[in-house]
């Protein structure tokens, strides 16, 4: 698993030198700071040159995850570290997108590694005609020939509700050690994302992810150090759960009170499949673009109450993003 997502991101380095003429490509790292919690994340989002021009072309994504986890269960620490790199490729032709990609994650001090491939699907509905900004000047609009395209896409909105179907399947395979034999876990995951953008300003998403498993849950678990771990597909950002979730929701409201300036705030609920705890996770996000760059700061408040591992933890958030 791991040679074939290695084979690929270089299949996407070589277009890189080979093929530049691109658009929406970005670079991204998100990191997330607490008492107990490390998180850094390190992304890359392409697209051909094609889907600028006529909204039909190749997609594709690559990135990795580093994170440190520490939690106490019945009075024993733990201390996690865990490696992830996923990678996918997409299609998208005009309002319809499709994709699918492949994650590995390594936790070394439970032995614990996850593999398994992901889909999805989505189209957007788009409602009447493209809306001119008013408050962009004539000045704006002409300081750079080159920047026509960029700017003219700025200066209008045309408003959306882009429906979004997700499936994933994860392997968690704890391998044997000196008093345990090899224990495998087979986790399905299942969701619906809605985003609607009523207003140049405003857009609001909504998501729900439901997981089944092959085998009870409570088995696996007993067989690691820690109940905590970070689990993938719980949302946009990295968030720290305990056990493994029966399911979950998301809520996020995106607003851009003036030219340049993002707010985010974005809520997660989880509902442990071993116990029935709750996890919460709240992020509030200000960002500024810079020119190429975007940068946000911003906090995020985790809080579970599991009975074998409950925690309360406060992180810091720094976003920074490169567009080219």
């Amino acid at each position: 698993m791991t040679k074939i997502i290695i084979y690929a991101s270089g299949i996407i380095l070589l277009n890189l030198f080979l093929y530049p003429a691109f658009a929406d490509n970005a670079i991204n790292s998100e990191t997330s700071m607490g008492t107990d919690t490390f998180i850094q994340t390190l992304e890359y989002d392409g697209a051909a040159a094609s889907v600028d021009d006529t909204d039909i072309g190749l997609l594709w994504n690559i990135g990795s995850t580093y994170s440190r986890t520490s939690t106490t269960s019945n009075g024993i620490k733990a201390t996690d570290n865990t490696t992830s790199v996923d990678g996918g490729l997409g299609w998208q032709h005009k309002q319809l997108e499709f994709g699918a990609g492949l994650t590995y994650a390594n936790t070394p001090a439970e032995k614990l590694h996850e593999t398994g491939p992901s889909a999805y699907l989505s189209y957007t509905f788009n409602f009447g005609n493209a809306q001119t900004d008013s408050s962009a000047t004539d000045s704006n609009k002409t300081e750079a020939n080159a920047d026509t395209d960029t700017d003219s896409d700025a200066d209008s909105f045309t408003p959306s509700l882009t429906l979004k179907g997700d499936y994933g399947h994860l392997n968690y395979t704890a391998l044997a050690n000196h008093n345990r034999t090899e224990v495998q876990l087979n986790q399905t995951s299942m969701g619906v994302t809605a985003t609607l953008s009523p207003l140049a300003w405003l857009s609001v998403e909504g998501a729900y992810t439901h997981y089944t498993y092959d085998r009870n849950v409570d088995l696996f678990l007993n067989r690691l150090n820690s109940r905590r771990f970070v689990a993938g597909g719980l949302g946009n950002f990295a968030s720290t759960v305990s056990g493994l979730p029966a399911h979950s929701t998301e809520g996020v409201i995106t607003l851009t009170p003036v030219e340049k300036w993002t707010i985010e705030l974005d809520d997660t609920r989880t509902i442990s499949q071993s116990d029935s705890s709750i996890t919460n996770a709240t992020e509030f996000i200000v960002s500024h673009e810079i020119g190429d760059w975007e940068i946000g700061v911003g906090a995020e408040h985790d809080h579970s109450n599991s009975t074998t591992a409950p925690f309360t933890e406060n992180l810091g958030l720094l976003n920074v993003s490169y567009n080219f």
